[in-house]
């Protein structure tokens, strides 16, 4: 019964910690935000909810002898109360890896690069870091640290997940039935959280593909498109491979840019809100058409270097078309890990090169081009920017970066580890993503939930009394949180105990690995390693956060959006700030409680489509046309 007890004075002096922390990190002192104010949020959000869960039986008393509705009600309440207790042990081993990461940095500094130690000294840590709790963040308490809107979202985005393992490992390719036969995994939380903990670690990167791609599925597509803005032009172009002379930025001369030998041909998606004058494949019919416009959005999406393309990131783009009304060209670029590093940024570089000399087909004459990506599309619109810079091309008259990997090394921060807990890019789909676009071949055999839900078998869901349906186990955690009231000094009198009883202990979440989990960790262990240490990820066009001065000091004004709770929190603040100091003009907008991938869910939460609409204003400002 001691848990919450025994955890809160362990972890009260590890938040104070962070607290003390916490400023030396923020972007200025009127945008404060890092990962260490991150997670000292959470971990006030988990004690919020435990003490709401202890209001409950304090206020009101409880009978279980009363009416169903009462009784279920009071069930909720406990599990709620236990499942958020839990909690405060895993926070204590979070924060207890953050001081160790301390004692292999400076003060001054927030990452831990791997590579700047021995690969036994980074063995050591990494192995502390992959035995950190995931299990307790993906169960009953899952997406509690979001905002409220796409909590529910996030944990049937997770009971999908797992219901398309299923599938996946038996090669069914039926995406629908991963929507339809998820109840398991949203109704036992228990079996949800412990199957994520199996997936966060040995997923692999053919899992995370098909998975990432259930967006292009026709009947997705379909339902999402009744939701969103229609527009007047949205057409598939193929661009050849042709050479192109584009004209160096000083006059000076011209410079020939050549596709990728790999990949002669790339798609690109032109979306129009209206139909413009010489617009390619626009309709051929009498109407009226606009003028070309004198500006052009560049749009690279995102997905993780390994998924998704231009047509499933329509969902927003199409609204980003109406609203902006200016011409969206969004590339396809190809994916890892058929197509590694530096092939994505190669095609994006070409087709911006592309654009400027083949504008009338665009409907606009790319007189202003902004370029805007999300996740990985926003490393992919550095490198573009740092191709121009380098080749002497002049680049876009500004970047807008939604949610960027600024960094492709295995490095810990504190944002990092809210992957550990993260609906969307938990740690497993991160690993796999940075290793498929290196070109490390993927060390994991075929992901199988076969094996992990034959260790299941429900044996835990039977430990814990508060789940079990028998009534005497019920009446006994109504005794049991009589006694924490007491304990806490908390007035008991509201509350009706049945029977005493002796202390029962939360039941444990430990997974019990045998030798074949064992083999895989030491397998993607070795393998991320090899990452860590290998030199490409050195290259400012895969890590921009390492480009140097001398490029980054040329870029063109630069727009951040990112929320509070994405994993790449704290690198995009390291960028920010960089570009900052060399005079860039840079500005950072941190959204509350969002994760990472919001953009994806606007027409599910009204949240995500404000943090939208700021992009679109961003964009504008950069346009010069703001209209906030």
């Amino acid at each position: 019964m001691d848990t919450l007890l025994e955890s809160i004075p362990i972890l009260r002096p590890k938040v104070e910690r962070m607290m003390q922390l916490a400023p030396n990190f923020d972007f200025n002192q009127s945008n404060q935000a890092n990962g260490y104010r991150t997670l000292i949020s959470i971990v006030e959000k988990a004690v919020s909810k435990i003490l709401e869960n202890l209001a409950y039986f304090s206020l009101k008393p409880v009978d279980c002898t009363g009416k169903l509705q009462s009784i279920v009600k009071a069930r909720a309440f406990i599990k709620d109360f236990f499942a958020f207790s839990a909690l405060l042990p895993a926070f204590i081993k979070l924060f207890d890896f953050l001081a160790l990461a301390d004692s292999y940095k400076k003060p001054d500094e927030i990452m831990v690069f791997l590579n700047k130690f021995s690969r036994v000294e980074a063995k050591k840590l990494y192995d502390v870091f992959d035995d950190l709790p995931r299990a307790c963040f993906y169960g009953r308490t899952i997406g509690f640290h979001y905002e409220k809107s796409l909590s529910l979202t996030y944990s049937y985005l997770v009971a999908t997940m797992q219901t398309h393992a299923e599938i996946y490992e038996r090669d069914i390719s039926h995406g629908l039935q991963s929507v339809i036969y998820g109840g398991k995994f949203v109704l036992n939380n228990k079996l949800r959280g412990f199957c994520m903990e199996y997936m966060s670690r040995f997923c692999d990167i053919k899992f995370c593909k098909s998975f990432w791609c259930l967006a292009e599925y026709p009947f997705v597509q379909q339902l999402t498109q009744t939701m969103v803005n229609a527009v007047g032009v949205d057409n598939v172009i193929v661009v050849d491979g042709e050479p192109l002379k584009v004209p160096l930025k000083d006059g000076s001369g011209y410079v020939t840019v050549k596709m990728p030998e790999e990949t002669p041909l790339v798609s690109i998606r032109l979306l129009s809100f209206e139909a413009r004058e010489d617009m390619l494949n626009s309709d051929s019919s009498s109407k009226p058409k606009q003028s070309q416009s004198t500006k052009l959005l560049l749009h690279i999406h995102g997905g993780g270097f390994v998924a998704q393309s231009s047509k499933s990131h329509s969902v927003y783009l199409r609204s980003w078309a109406k609203e902006l009304t200016v011409p969206i060209v969004s590339i396809d670029y190809d994916l890892a890990p058929e197509c590694p590093f530096p092939i994505a940024s190669q095609q994006c570089f070409y087709i911006y090169c592309w654009c400027k000399l083949n504008s009338e087909k665009l409907g606009s004459t790319c007189e202003q081009i902004c370029i805007a990506g999300d996740s990985a599309g926003g490393n992919l619109s550095f490198s573009t920017i740092i191709n121009c810079i380098q080749q002497g091309i002049a680049p876009p008259i500004g970047m807008i970066s939604v949610y960027p990997c600024v960094l492709l090394q295995y490095s810990f921060c504190p944002s990092r580890l809210l992957s550990l807990m993260d609906c969307l890019l938990s740690i497993g789909v991160l690993d796999q993503c940075i290793m498929a676009y290196v070109g490390k071949e993927d060390p994991m055999p075929k992901f199988k939930i076969s094996k992990v839900l034959n260790v299941y078998r429900g044996e835990m869901e039977d430990e814990n009394p508060a789940s079990n349906e028998n009534g005497t186990n019920f009446t006994k955690w109504l005794n049991y949180l009589g006694k924490i009231f007491k304990r806490l000094n908390i007035e008991q009198s509201l509350i009706r105990p049945v029977s005493s009883f002796s202390t029962v202990e939360s039941a444990s979440e430990d997974i019990i690995w045998d030798e074949y989990v064992q083999n895989l960790r030491g397998l993607k262990r070795s393998a991320l390693l090899d990452v860590a240490y290998n030199p490409i990820t050195q290259d400012p066009r895969m890590s921009p956060l390492l480009t140097p001065d001398e490029i980054l000091s040329k870029f063109p004004p630069c727009r951040f959006v990112i929320g509070s709770m994405d994993p790449f929190l704290d690198e995009t603040i390291l960028m920010a700030k960089k570009l900052v100091s060399l005079k860039v003009s840079t500005t950072l907008d941190v959204i509350k409680d969002l994760p990472h991938g919001f953009l994806n869910f606007v027409i599910a939460s009204r949240a995500a489509k404000e943090a939208s609409d700021l992009c679109i204003a961003q964009i504008l400002d950069i346009f010069g046309s703001r209209n906030v």
